[in-house]
């Protein structure tokens, strides 16, 4: 059996999806799975086992055109994507395609998941109508993906592997932060997407949220960020007090590597508690605008929403005067953590909690 999946950006989506192609594999044995994905995204699934062929959408071979497919499961909602999903031969067919109109459609075996995307404003539905649905939802992006498809259970989880030479250069680079390496390492991913302009920390929120959990709890902090929070960091870590450090991520893999030699992760951005779930890492995510019912935990991670009823609103700029980063409440955070650190372990000596 030939299946192509096309799931291309962004990159957490895609990381998020990867169970998905762990699963098609174990339900059809022997199945050939190819993953049509683009830029950084192909680099997440290069040495994942189940695939065993991956294109970038903007450099493919002519013969993916010429073959033919056992499914196609189309799954992004932009016309390059959806126009080579049309193309492709195949006896099944889910997910987004181009009509005879020229326009972005869905089949109707993918509603309950697209009817919560944009592609649904093309059925006659309305932004208002789709955020609804959103915020009415209780499942999970991947129990809502694999019941549409009548993929079988159980949800695996996501997979990156971390190398081992990355993992000794990062452990090298935390023994010069840190004086006391006994106790539990700490993540606070301050980054990601501005999508919604509320859902990244600014550097105040970071350090409020630092301040409140050395506190109370013995540990070492690593305040973590991408490439384009360099400067922000800076900022950070001159305010910081010690057994507290900033890291910048390079890349994907440096991300991954880092969560995977902490202890706990604490997270408004979605890419990171994905790669944490790929280390089988606890976390606690964070979630202001948008829905947390769309993630899976698989029983490592604990999901705090903010305090204001405005929550899950979905709005990319926020028209309320009060700020939902600021409306978490962190002894939620504090007892959260304490909690996974206890349950799960740590891989260094687990530090007094002082709440």
């Amino acid at each position: 059996m030939r299946i192509v999946i096309l799931k291309c950006e962004a990159l957490g989506d895609v990381l998020r999806t990867t169970p998905l192609a762990t699963s098609l594999f174990q339900q059809y044995p022997n199945c050939e799975i190819i993953w049509i994905a683009r830029g950084d995204s192909v680099l997440l699934l290069e040495h994942n086992i189940s695939i065993k062929s991956v294109y970038s959408i903007d450099l493919y071979p002519d013969a993916i055109l010429s073959e033919k497919y056992d499914w196609v499961i189309s799954l992004e909602e932009d016309t390059i994507t959806a126009s080579l999903a049309t193309k492709l031969d195949t006896k099944k067919f889910s997910g987004v395609y181009i009509d005879l109109n020229g326009q972005l459609n869905y089949t109707t075996d993918m509603t309950d998941w697209f009817s919560m995307s944009l592609v649904a404003l093309f059925k006659g539905h309305s932004l208002e109508e789709i955020n609804l649905i959103k915020r009415a939802n209780k499942r999970s992006y991947l129990e809502i993906l694999y019941e549409c498809l009548a993929v079988s259970y159980p949800i695996y989880r996501p997979v990156f592997n971390v190398g081992a030479f990355e993992k000794s250069a990062i452990e090298r680079r935390l023994e010069s932060c840190f004086s006391n390496t006994t106790v539990p390492v700490i993540c606070i991913f301050m980054g990601g997407s501005n999508k919604w302009a509320r859902k990244p920390f600014t550097p105040e929120q970071v350090l409020t949220l630092v301040d409140y959990i050395k506190q109370r709890i013995l540990c070492n902090i690593i305040v973590l960020g991408g490439i384009n929070e360099e400067v922000m960091l800076l900022d950070i870590q001159a305010k910081m007090s010690s057994e507290s450090c900033c890291l910048g991520a390079s890349s994907i893999s440096e991300l991954a590597t880092i969560i995977s030699i902490s202890d706990l992760l604490i997270t408004t951005d979605s890419l990171p508690l994905h790669l944490a779930n790929t280390q089988a890492k606890p976390f606690i995510a964070l979630f202001g605008p948008t829905s947390s019912s769309e993630i899976d935990c698989y029983d490592r991670g604990i999901k705090i929403e903010t305090l204001l009823k405005c929550k899950c609103c979905y709005l990319r700029q926020c028209i309320e005067c009060l700020d939902c980063r600021d409306n978490f409440n962190l002894d939620s955070v504090v007892t959260s953590a304490v909690s996974l650190l206890e349950n799960f372990g740590s891989t260094t000596k687990f530090g007094d909690y002082n709440g």
